[in-house]
């Protein structure tokens, strides 16, 4: 009686007549259906209330992304703190699309506020999301037509199915071309949080195919190095009092982490020593902001290039 009276059924109408209503089971006060969110073929999981398990770390990493993508389009500051629910659809080939209702604190006021957020995944065991939208509970979301905006533009639609986007080892070391990149002191790096979360997303994501939950503890930040498009270079610095993370505002920008794997896997391996490729994407107009990346092996990095006619040494001269 005890575990009845914690559940909650909610019928949901159906869409077809030849179809019968079907029975969404809820256990915990619901935050989605609270925002008029009903779907079927969607079961919504209540984070932390029995009988289901703690929120999965992926779905905290995407709720986060989504905060995150809140955070840059607002000049706004809010913490993510927890996972409330969250709802599961499934897309091509093992891709999803999650529907998560988080808990955020605001530093400024010191207090939490709701947030509803949508991420998909574009690809299944690869760094490829699209956070469709992020907005504060009790607001307004603005919609967009989708079919209009691809068809209006090619790079759009490359944009939204993220076609072509996949960041690649440059031909210079980017943390030693300073021409081309910058590189991040260690507070830059300690004081923008969401780098972090770059790394543990690009991990998480390219491990699905294992049973095991990541631990993302293995990962050390080593080093982190920024480039951005031309068309940016010119304005995204001079638009922010702090020249060195203005460099870290720009919509479109490739982050280079590189960091430290201690994972029992790559430990057998001898292959610690490891780079994630950020690409980050954000359509001012739709509100689409989008990561994709890869992690490769820090061997990947180009050497120094050589002189083929090395000058003599003064020694040998004299």
């Amino acid at each position: 009686l005890a575990l009845k009276s914690r559940r909650q059924l909610t019928m949901v109408p159906s869409l077809s007549t030849e179809e019968e209503p079907r029975e969404q089971q809820v256990v915990g006060k619901s935050v989605l259906l609270g925002l008029g969110y009903y779907c079927r073929k969607r079961h919504i999981r209540i984070c932390n209330a029995p009988p289901y398990s703690p929120c999965p770390v992926l779905v905290s990493l995407y709720a986060a992304m989504g905060l995150h993508s809140y955070n840059f389009r607002q000049g706004k500051s809010f913490k993510f703190s927890r996972v409330l629910e969250y709802s599961e659809t499934y897309g091509p080939p093992a891709a999803s699309t999650y529907r998560m209702a988080l808990d955020a604190m605001d530093p400024c006021l010191n207090s939490d506020r709701i947030f509803e957020t949508s991420v998909t995944e574009k690809s299944y065991g690869k760094l490829a999301l699209r956070c469709n939208f992020a907005i504060p509970h009790g607001e307004t979301r603005i919609e967009y037509s989708i079919i209009d905006e691809i068809r209006g533009s090619r790079e759009a639609s490359m944009e939204y199915n993220l076609r072509d986007c996949m960041p690649e080892m440059p031909p210079m070391d980017p943390f030693q071309d300073t021409n081309r990149f910058y590189l991040l002191n260690k507070s830059e790096v300690e004081e923008n949080e969401w780098i972090r979360m770059y790394l543990d997303l690009a991990f998480a994501t390219t491990i699905r195919g294992t049973s095991k939950v990541p631990d993302l503890s293995k990962l050390e930040i080593v080093e982190v190095a920024v480039s951005i498009s031309k068309e940016e270079s010119s304005t995204s610095v001079t638009s922010h009092t702090d020249e060195r993370l203005g460099l870290c505002r720009p919509t479109n920008a490739v982050f280079y982490i590189r960091h430290m794997d201690w994972s029992r896997a790559r430990v057998k391996k001898n292959d610690v020593d490891r780079i994630a490729i950020v690409r980050r994407i954000f359509n001012h107009r739709t509100g689409w902001f989008c990561l994709i990346g890869q992690i490769l092996s820090s061997q990947t990095i180009p050497k120094p290039i050589m002189d083929d006619n090395p000058s003599l040494p003064v020694a040998a001269i004299l």
